[in-house]
C-alpha cells in the first residue's frame, strides 16, 4: 500500500489508488472464475454427448467416470472462487483503510497550517468562497434601498452557473465592532459593503443605538491589514468611497469604490451585474465591466462613476 498522503487533495490521489494500485490481481481473479466456469460447462456438454453416443453396456462406465470427473472440477474450482471472493474483500479493505487514513491525514496537515477551519471532510467539500454583504443605514441619514440591493444579489448567486461554489453572508445595521468580527469569523473572499460614504474619506456604520458612526479610511486600511489577509476583492457601494478604496488598496489586491454620488438605482444595477459575472467564473476585471454594462443596459448615466484599482 502507497505511503498516507500529505497532500490536502484526495480526491484525485484515492480514485487513482483505487483504480490501478490492484488492476492487474483484480483482472486476473477475474479471468479465473470466468476460465473455470467455462470449462466446467463446456465439460457438461462434452459429457452429454459421450453419454448419448455410448452404447448401452458402456453407459454405466461413462456416467461413473462423468461423475468422478465433475466431482473433481468442483473440488478445484470452489476453492479459486472462494479465495477469489476473499482477496477482493481484502482489497476492498485494505482500500477503506488507505483512503481513512490518508484523509485522517490531510485533515491533520491542512489544520495545522491553517488551511482549514472546523473538521470537516475535504474528500466531500470543496471549499466555498464567502461573499460578506456588510450594509447600514443609520438613522439620521437617507433611506437606502439596501435590502433590494441584497436580495438582487442574492438571486444572481442562486441563477449562476457557479453557484456551488460560493456561499453568501448578509449582515444589517453593522456597527463597527460587527465589521471586525465578521471578518475574522468568516473570512471572507468577497467584501461588499452598502450604504452611506462621505466627501471626508468615511464610510458611516451604526452605532449603538442606530446613529451614524464614521469610519475612516486609514481605519479600514488598519482592519482590512490586520484581519483580511484572505479578502481577494473589496465592493465600496456608497458615495466617493474612491478615497477609502486607495487605503483599502494598500492591502487587498482589487477594491471598487465609487468617485462621487452614485443613486440607489445605480449602484444596485452595478452590484447585480458585477455578482453575475463572478457568479459564471469571470475574473474581478470583466465583473466589473459586467455590472458597467448592467448600469447602461437600464440607461443609468452614472457609468464613470465606479472605479477600480487593482494590481
Amino acid at each position: 500500500m502507497p505511503p498516507i498522503l500529505k497532500s490536502v487533495d484526495l480526491t484525485k490521489s484515492y480514485p487513482y489508488y483505487r483504480a490501478y494500485s490492484w488492476r492487474w490481481v483484480r483482472v486476473l481473479l477475474g479471468s479465473l472464475l470466468i476460465a473455470s466456469w467455462v470449462f466446467v460447462a463446456s465439460w457438461l456438454v462434452i459429457w452429454s454427448l459421450i453419454i448419448h453416443q455410448a452404447q448401452s453396456d458402456q453407459v454405466e462406465n461413462a456416467v461413473g467416470g462423468g461423475v468422478a470427473f465433475s466431482l473433481l472440477l468442483l473440488l478445484l474450482i470452489l476453492p479459486v472462487q472462494v479465495g477469489a471472493r476473499t482477496v477482493r474483500k481484502t482489497l476492498d479493505t485494505k482500500w477503506r483503510r488507505y483512503h481513512l487514513a490518508a484523509t485522517k491525514q490531510a485533515e491533520a496537515d491542512a489544520i495545522i497550517k491553517g488551511q482549514l477551519g472546523p473538521v470537516i471532510s475535504v474528500t466531500k467539500m470543496a471549499q466555498k468562497d464567502a461573499i460578506l454583504f456588510l450594509a447600514a443605514n443609520p438613522l439620521n441619514s437617507t433611506v437606502l434601498r439596501l435590502s433590494e440591493e441584497a436580495r438582487e444579489i442574492r438571486d444572481e448567486l442562486e441563477r449562476a452557473k457557479l453557484q456551488d461554489k460560493f456561499v453568501f453572508h448578509e449582515r444589517g445595521a453593522v456597527r463597527p465592532k460587527d465589521f471586525s468580527r465578521t471578518l475574522i469569523d468568516l473570512a471572507p473572499r468577497f467584501v461588499h459593503f452598502s450604504g452611506h460614504g462621505g466627501p471626508s474619506g468615511a464610510i458611516y456604520l451604526e452605532d449603538d443605538v442606530g446613529q451614524a458612526a464614521p469610519v475612516s479610511a486609514k481605519a479600514l486600511r488598519a482592519l482590512f491589514r490586520a484581519t483580511g489577509g484572505q479578502v481577494h476583492c473589496v465592493l465600496l457601494n456608497a458615495c466617493y468611497s474612491r478615497v477609502q478604496a486607495e487605503e483599502i488598496f494598500k492591502c487587498v489586491p482589487y477594491v471598487i469604490g465609487m468617485k462621487k454620488e452614485i443613486g440607489d438605482a445605480a449602484a444596485i444595477a452595478f452590484a447585480r451585474g458585477f455578482y453575475r459575472g463572478i457568479g459564471a467564473g469571470r475574473e474581478v476585471s470583466n465583473a466589473f465591466e459586467i455590472g458597467v454594462a448592467e448600469m447602461l443596459m437600464y440607461d443609468l448615466p452614472e457609468e464613470l462613476t465606479p472605479d477600480l484599482l487593482k494590481r
